[in-house]
């Protein structure tokens, strides 16, 4: 009895960290956070009332990335990142948006996966050079769009030209690339393909 007492009482305490770290993020930010996780990292500019939409009621774990990447390797970037109302973020998720980015409302986004618009360097043909990848230049540029209602799997990767129609399921560890899906689907695989049909 005594034991569940200090479970409960430290979730409570946890609960409330994160809570009291979303209102001060919310503040400062412009955009509504429910409850932040440790070690949140978050590249974006303040809300500004530009036409832009507000993030609302995101909900993240523990050890999240979201970036909105402007500037890298002496080019200049116009990210546009656009996340929906009720949005739950897993622990370890990374969002790295250069170009576009949209995920709808409602989604859901296991632990450990990448979403990103963008890569580092050229892999294909003559214009693949042996240097490190960091030093190399952002390229291959697409959009990303989530539709709303979608649960992405944990450990799964999401990479630009993807746009998956809204309720849709991709399950855990899948590579998703130059996918269109329109309408609700499972979908799975590296690469992933549309398993059946919801």
């Amino acid at each position: 009895m005594f034991r569940k007492c200090i479970i409960v009482c430290l979730n409570r305490r946890r609960d409330i960290k994160r809570k009291i770290k979303a209102s001060l993020l919310t503040l400062v930010y412009g955009h509504t956070f429910t409850s932040v996780g440790i070690n949140f990292k978050l590249f974006i500019k303040p809300f500004e009332k530009t036409g832009n939409e507000k993030i609302k009621k995101l909900r993240v774990g523990d050890n999240c990335w979201v970036e909105a990447v402007y500037y890298y390797g002496g080019d200049d970037f116009q990210p546009l990142l656009t996340i929906g109302e009720n949005v739950a973020l897993s622990d370890a998720v990374h969002i790295s948006c250069a170009y576009k980015i949209t995920i709808g409302k409602g989604v859901l986004i296991g632990s450990k996966v990448y979403i990103g618009d963008h890569s580092h360097g050229e892999y294909q043909g003559n214009r693949y050079q042996n240097i490190a990848p960091a030093n190399k230049p952002l390229s291959d540029f697409g959009e990303v769009i989530i539709g709303d209602n979608c649960w992405i799997g944990d450990n799964a990767i999401i990479l630009g030209g993807s746009e998956i129609g809204e309720g849709c399921v991709i399950a855990a560890n899948s590579v998703v690339r130059n996918l269109k899906v329109t309408q609700p689907s499972l979908i799975g695989g590296i690469p992933a393909k549309v398993i059946k049909t919801l």
